[in-house]
């Protein structure tokens, strides 16, 4: 017997996704093919995908590696474009990462520091779930706001953000997300106003990431000024047209305030009207809202309540009048709680600290009742994005 030994088989080599590393392959739209884009670096932006990383590189559409790279890309891009573009500084709630989650089902789920984003979730509902985190970081205090109109501003921050991700991306108006909000339906209109101001030349063939930009600092500038009232939206136009005063001129300004009247985001104001951007070094005469708001008990008993409820309503004084139909702040606040009750959103009391919801919890709930022994506190636990 010949004492010469078979060798062993190898295993096979596993297969490599182009790119070598250095790229990856980007989402630009719903119906737009992938676009090669540079690695992204998750840390400079203080983001953390959750669970094993995939070989950095160009996967096939479909795949794992496609998916969580797609992912990493456009979240990555997202939050750069908003560094840039608050020209303040920033951080995601609670000062530290916002944690990722990829997960299955389609929806996207915006928690306090964190996203959980479903498999079949599309580019523009991810996109919409940062835009929920970015705004949180911008005005953290208008996370627990007891008021519709700033939870439907909420969403349309979120509108927008999608639509200036998939702007900068693709380049081309064909391929921005549809909005699902008032207030998104007319940022989409902002964006053309811009692109239609300046010179002829850059009116032919407007540069698409100086105009996501120029788009995002507008918004981000109204969102950090705008008193948090319980016609916030109504604010934040009125913040943007006094931005655009600034940062695009006067002629642009009263385009604005055109555009957010036809669209009843905004009536005729002499605040608006008598704006001079000459009297103060910085563009504006008014001061920042403050970066806090009052919890005020509400009747609980209405809602079937046994302990005092704690809301936190929109107390700002606004900048320019409220509708004649704005609720005053505790009727906004209380109605909007009513709302979330009858709708079946807020997940009973418990006991102590704010927890992650166990498995088998309302899945429908929005908010959660905190439980002291004394009071109860309506807070809220997400956004869904889709």
């Amino acid at each position: 017997m010949s004492d010469m030994r078979m060798p062993r088989a190898m295993p096979p080599l596993r297969a490599l996704p182009s790119g070598g590393g250095r790229t990856v392959l980007g989402l630009a739209g719903p119906l737009a093919a992938p676009v090669r884009r540079p690695r992204p670096q998750l840390a400079a932006q203080g983001l953390e995908i959750e669970g094993p990383v995939p070989i950095p590189g160009e996967y096939g559409p479909g795949s794992a590696g496609f998916r969580y790279w797609a992912v990493a890309e456009a979240l990555a891009r997202g939050a750069a474009l908003w560094r840039a573009a608050a020209e303040f500084p920033w951080v995601w709630a609670g000062g530290g990462r916002l944690r990722v989650q990829l997960t299955g089902g389609t929806d996207a789920v915006c928690e306090r520091g964190q996203l959980r984003l479903g498999a079949g979730a599309p580019l523009a509902t991810v996109m919409r779930a940062l835009g929920h985190a970015v705004l949180d970081g911008l005005r953290p205090a208008l996370w627990h706001v007891a008021a519709q109109d700033v939870a439907g501003f909420h969403a349309g921050f979120a509108d927008a953000v999608a639509m200036l991700a998939t702007l900068e991306m693709s380049g081309t108006a064909d391929v921005v997300p549809q909005a699902t909000t008032p207030f998104g339906r007319a940022f989409a209109e902002v964006l053309v106003v811009l692109a239609q101001a300046g010179p002829a030349a850059a009116r032919r063939r407007p540069d698409p990431r100086l105009l996501a930009l120029r788009g995002a600092r507008l918004l981000a500038d109204a969102t950090r000024r705008a008193t948090a009232a319980p016609d916030f939206t109504a604010q934040v136009a009125a913040e943007m047209a006094l931005a655009a005063t600034v940062q695009e001129g006067p002629l642009v300004a009263l385009q604005l305030r055109d555009l957010f009247a036809r669209h009843g985001l905004l009536a005729r104001s002499p605040v608006l009207e008598a704006y001079d951007p000459h009297l103060a070094e910085d563009g504006t005469e008014l001061p920042l809202p403050a970066c806090s708001l009052p919890w005020i008990a509400t009747d609980a008993a209405l809602l079937g309540l046994d302990l005092p409820l704690l809301l936190c309503p929109a107390t700002q004084p606004p900048l320019v009048a409220p509708a004649a139909d704005t609720p005053a702040p505790m009727a906004a606040a209380h109605g909007f709680a009513q709302g979330l009750f009858a709708s079946g959103m807020v997940e009973r009391p418990r006991i102590g600290r704010l927890q992650r919801r166990a498995p088998g919890t309302n899945a429908l709930a929005t908010h959660l009742l905190l439980d002291d022994g004394r009071t109860l506190r309506l807070v809220r636990e997400r956004f869904v994005a889709g």
